[in-house]
């Protein structure tokens, strides 16, 4: 059987990564093998173009050029698609935690109130789909494996909460430093995104295309428990192979 491939989407604080923690446990305690990935990172190439987009002494020292920072994180994504064709037949079940052309629309472009690079920006992110659609055809990823999504919303209220009571220590990346507005904009952009609300074009033409490459996509309600949210998230993965 050919594994499944499962992104995990959503603004910061949002629980995406708790459930693929969860959902990873659960699998594997019901006999699946399960890899588990995150975007940018979880191998050597990519662990070190993480470095590169996100360490905080790194970005200090040498800030990273905005079309720079959109080439590295579409190379990590090109990384990972590279490496789920080859582990496609060793797994059960592949999670990973974001999706690159998702992310790296809400985080990047959409991100930032500097309206010099706006059609930049746009251009950026045209060229960054039209891109991933080509790699689709190339690699017949979309016939060959099928792909999932899972779409963590978070209310603006959930956030402050979760912000304020979040025993999150360490600061690990440039993004940790960000303050409630810069996430609140994350927030909302996930949410225009997900309502086919944001466009690339004066034309109007909606991102509805980055949804394209899914086999199927679910909303997942961060003001749900969290034993319900990985009931759910479960239910619908192992449904795929008729469960265990």
């Amino acid at each position: 059987m050919l594994a499944e491939v499962f992104w995990f989407e959503g603004p910061d604080m949002c629980g995406k990564s708790t459930q693929i923690k969860n959902v990873e446990k659960r699998l594997t305690e019901k006999g699946y093998k399960v890899l588990t990935l995150k975007e940018p990172g979880g191998q050597i190439v990519g662990n070190e173009i993480r470095k590169l987009l996100l360490d905080i002494e790194v970005n200090d020292i040498e800030p990273l050029d905005y079309m720079a920072r959109r080439s590295l994180y579409f190379a990590d994504h090109m990384q990972k698609l590279e490496l789920i064709r080859l582990m496609r037949y060793k797994y059960d079940f592949i999670l990973c935690d974001r999706y690159s052309p998702i992310s790296d629309l809400t985080y990047g472009a959409l991100s930032e109130d500097d309206e010099h690079y706006k059609s930049v920006k746009l251009m950026a992110f045209s060229h960054f789909l039209e891109i991933e659609r080509l790699s689709q055809l190339l690699r017949a990823d979309k016939d060959i494996i099928k792909h999932h999504l899972f779409k963590f919303k978070i209310s603006k209220e959930d956030l402050a909460t979760r912000i304020l009571l979040s025993k999150r220590s360490d600061v690990e990346n440039i993004y940790d430093k960000k303050n409630l507005e810069f996430k609140e904009r994350i927030r909302e952009n996930c949410e225009e995104l997900y309502a086919h609300n944001l466009y690339i074009r004066n034309d109007k033409t909606p991102l509805r295309k980055v949804f394209n490459f899914f086999s199927s996509t679910y909303d997942i309600c961060a003001e749900h428990g969290e034993e319900e949210i990985t009931d759910f998230i479960y239910q619908n993965i192992t449904y795929k192979t008729g469960g265990k």
